[in-house]
């Protein structure tokens, strides 16, 4: 007997898991604590049980495995349920929040941060930053990854959101950015005693170790986002 067809849903939900690395049932213990529920949403999906997910489920799988935003939501409810503009104004400037943008390259090896860096602001829904943080947007920055010693995590040139209020390595083996002198990274860090050990998810780059004093942690990473 043949295989039932996957819907476009559960194609996407596979697809995304299986680049992401990341064993699925990790991936679904992440989601439950976001979601603040019991189950196993990803799994769900993915054998058919759950085939019209609410958009708040779909926006926390988005956000989980790194799928642009609406992208599922769209893709199960079409595009009417999408956080709606406002036609005035100044209604619509209550619904979008202002975060940083930097043109600066956290290396996935190393770089520079001595140069100038340029900030912008842009402007992003208020409730779909909520759904990945509840930081306040004065202390989130947009950021972009360099290099290939976080792959798969993290590709080249993928954009990352930075979490400016967590300045301590308060959950050992996440992902931060930090710099060491001149030097701007993104890496796993794990406290070691007086040192601080960097990992790459790259299993052909070592892991590396320095004093902690030397280690200035900028922020943490807590989204990735990548063009498919």
């Amino acid at each position: 007997m043949s295989e039932p067809e996957q819907s476009p849903l559960q194609a996407a939900v596979k697809a995304a898991v299986d680049e992401s690395g990341k064993a699925r049932d990790h991936l679904d213990k992440i989601l439950k604590e976001r979601l603040k529920t019991s189950g196993k949403p990803l799994w769900d999906i993915e054998r058919g049980k759950s085939k019209k997910p609410e958009p708040r489920t779909l926006r926390a799988v988005e956000i989980v495995l790194g799928i642009a935003p609406e992208t599922l939501v769209e893709l199960v409810h079409g595009a009417a349920v999408k956080p709606p503009v406002a036609d005035k104004a100044a209604s619509a400037d209550d619904d979008l929040v202002k975060v940083q943008q930097i043109d600066l390259a956290y290396g996935m090896g190393a770089t520079f941060t001595d140069n100038p860096v340029n900030v912008d602001l842009i402007r992003f829904p208020k409730t779909w930053l909520e759904a990945i943080t509840h930081s306040p947007p004065e202390l989130l920055t947009w950021a972009r990854g360099s290099g290939d010693s976080m792959e798969p995590t993290i590709h080249d040139g993928d954009i990352v959101l930075l979490d400016r209020s967590q300045r301590r390595v308060a959950v050992q083996d996440a992902l931060w950015a930090f710099t060491i002198g001149d030097i701007g990274q993104i890496k796993r860090l794990r406290v070691k005693g007086d040192r601080m050990v960097i990992l790459s998810d790259n299993p052909n780059v070592p892991a590396d170790e320095e004093f902690i004093d030397f280690v200035n942690i900028v922020a943490r990473v807590i989204y990735i986002g990548r063009r498919v």
